[in-house]
């Protein structure tokens, strides 16, 4: 055999091997990536959640009628349900995305 046959062999071997091994690095390292980011996003939306409910102090003027309260302070009850509106899409957002990078780790070959 050829040194040049014996080296070409050789070369397209190791690159097989290596390109099979590459593609297996570069989706474990996309999959460990999404994770990451699930985690996180999920970790701001607890945390966001924690300080809003220990930081908030609700400040509701009772004159009147329940209805007369419930006017006056709408603004209260809007902004309480934007934030939990925020949350919950946050939370969405970030379980979807930890859900992909499990699904993507289940994908990677051994």
């Amino acid at each position: 055999m050829e040194f040049a046959q014996f080296y070409r062999d050789i070369r397209v071997g190791v690159h097989v091997v290596t390109g099979a091994r590459w593609e297996s690095t570069l989706r474990l390292g996309y999959a460990s990536l999404l994770i990451l980011a699930g985690l996180g996003m999920l970790a701001l939306v607890f945390y966001t959640a924690y300080n809003s409910f220990t930081d908030y102090r609700l400040e509701v003027e009772a004159q009147g009628s329940l209805l007369d309260v419930l006017t006056e302070n709408s603004r209260i009850l809007v902004e309480l349900l934007i934030r939990v509106a925020f949350l919950a899409v946050a939370l969405a957002a970030g379980s979807i995305v930890l859900s992909r990078g499990v699904d993507a780790v289940k994908g990677c070959p051994g």
